[in-house]
């Protein structure tokens, strides 16, 4: 499958990779969202990620992390994109914002991670 957008098309490439390396049943969860077709994709605001992110975690949004809401926790938020919005108020709480490229290179294990959709 091709993407008009080439870091997208790079991202799938290199979870399917990943995933034959280690088998992890994390990684099929979000490949299967990021594959979507882009009115499918799925957006979360700050608010939903505040009520129900844990701080222990990393949250992974695997769409768009919009901010509206407010942020109320220091969290580690590794997401396909963010608006500038929600990467502000993000920071200003102490958080950190990820790509999930990033997130897919530092090996983190998938229990260590919360998927919200």
């Amino acid at each position: 499958m091709t993407y008009e957008n080439p870091q997208r098309q790079q991202l799938v490439l290199a979870i399917k990779k990943h995933i034959r390396k280690s088998k992890s049943r994390f990684w099929v969860a979000i490949l299967k969202s990021i594959t979507k077709a882009k009115g499918r994709r799925v957006a979360v605001n700050l608010d939903r990620i505040s009520r129900y992110g844990r701080e222990d975690k990393i949250i992974v949004v695997p769409g768009k992390v919009l901010g509206s809401g407010k942020l109320d926790k220091k969290l580690r938020i590794a997401a396909l994109a963010f608006s500038q919005a929600a990467k502000t108020k993000v920071e200003q709480t102490g958080g950190q914002c990820f790509t999930l490229t990033h997130l897919l290179d530092s090996q983190v294990q998938g229990k260590e991670m919360q998927i919200l959709r």
